[in-house]
């Protein structure tokens, strides 16, 4: 008996076969060699941009075009439309063997690319307080250098100031072009670099920080440092802190101690190191005493013109081999003297410089326990 063909289990096309409806359209069609073909024209079933997509159970629907720059994304069971874009957190991986590793390209194809021109950048953005998007920072690869032999880049990082990010002002960027940095800033407290050195147990001496300045030689494959500075946390007890700056430069090939040394009161200079400046300070001598500035290496001193004898006192020094010089340099009236009062001093306790004393002074030094007067221009120890 043969199969009711309302409820046949299958189908068969022969070779050349074809089901079509009754107005002659085909739906599907075998060619002679036994390939099958889908003949009707589904697209005028479905909405304009729409697609069919199965469900677990195997049944088709009809999913609606997404919105302008969604793309189609598949979580690994169905498939969606989503927002263009990169999740957050994704991995670029690479696989090869290759020391470059993962790399990202980003490609200005300009027919007339210039100098200054940006040719990729990545920005940061979030909402501002009303939530909206702000743009609150990027990052910017340019051209430094177009020329034929010489092309160079830039690397720049732009920050947003005032709730507006500027692309045209880069707070920091680095030059290829010759070499270089610049950090740019409008606020009215200028630029400011900060580096950290962040530990948990921190101690006197620690470096805070250092800069090196110097050359690469690529055919020795090696960094010659002609000149570095280190910034040192020589005190660390809470309410009592203070820092150096210590300065090396390459003498006798090598930098291995500062040539001098800044502290909070003071300059420390290596041996055989010559200092082409001193810092000054001036006053006017009375006969109750005047104290001259202890971190100042020089004194100018004025008489006051009382026609007695004016004092100018000096406390202990800081550090041992501390420098003090004294110089009259105006009298208020010819028989005005004047002496210098060291709170301790080596022979004596004072230098007087008698009457009309212009031009005339004298150079210190401190021992460790005492100044000692180690120049003297007119004066008399007692």
């Amino acid at each position: 008996m043969p199969k009711n063909p309302f409820y046949a289990d299958k189908v068969v096309l022969k070779d050349g076969g074809v089901i079509e409806t009754s107005d002659g359209t085909a739906i599907i069609e075998v060619d002679e060699n036994g390939t099958p073909s889908i003949k009707a024209d589904i697209s005028e079933a479905l909405a304009y941009g729409s697609i069919y997509i199965g469900d677990s159970a195997g049944v088709t629907s009809e999913l609606a075009i997404g919105a302008s720059g969604y793309v189609l994304t598949s979580n690994g069971t169905t498939a969606a439309w989503a927002e263009g874009g990169v999740p957050s957190g994704t991995t670029i991986t690479a696989t090869n063997d290759t020391s470059a590793g993962a790399i990202l390209n980003f490609m200005h194809d300009s027919a007339s690319p210039a100098e200054g021109d940006g040719v990729a950048a990545i920005t940061g953005i979030g909402n501002d307080a009303g939530g909206d998007p702000l743009t609150y920072g990027g990052a910017i690869i340019g051209i430094d250098d177009i020329g034929a032999g010489t092309e160079a880049g830039f690397f720049g990082i732009g920050i947003a100031q005032d709730g507006v990010f500027d692309s045209s002002k880069i707070n920091f960027a680095v030059y290829g072009g010759g070499g270089g940095f610049s950090a740019y800033d409008e606020g009215v407290e200028g630029v400011e670099m900060e580096y950290l050195h962040v530990t948990a147990s921190i101690a006197a001496n620690d470096k805070c920080a250092s800069l090196l300045f110097g050359i690469e030689d690529t055919v020795a494959d090696d960094i010659i440092g002609f000149a570095h500075m280190d910034i040192i946390a020589s005190d660390v007890t809470q309410g009592a802190e203070e820092g150096e700056l210590h300065f090396y430069l390459m003498s006798g090939g090598n930098n291995t101690s500062p040539t001098f040394t800044l502290q909070g009161d003071h300059i420390t200079v290596q041996d055989n190191v010559g200092m082409a400046f001193a810092s000054t300070n001036s006053i006017t001598a009375t006969s109750e005493g005047v104290a001259a500035s202890g971190i100042d290496v020089v004194t100018y001193i004025t008489t006051n013109g009382d026609q007695d004898e004016d004092n100018v006192t000096l406390a202990n020094g800081s550090y041992q081999g501390q420098i003090k010089q004294f110089i009259v340099v105006a009298v208020g009236n010819a028989n005005d003297s004047v002496s210098i009062t060291p709170a301790t001093m080596l022979g004596g306790t004072k230098i007087t410089f008698a009457a009309s004393p212009l031009g005339l002074g004298c150079h210190m030094l401190w021992n460790g326990s005492a100044w000692g007067i180690t120049g003297n221009n007119g004066g008399t120890v007692s």
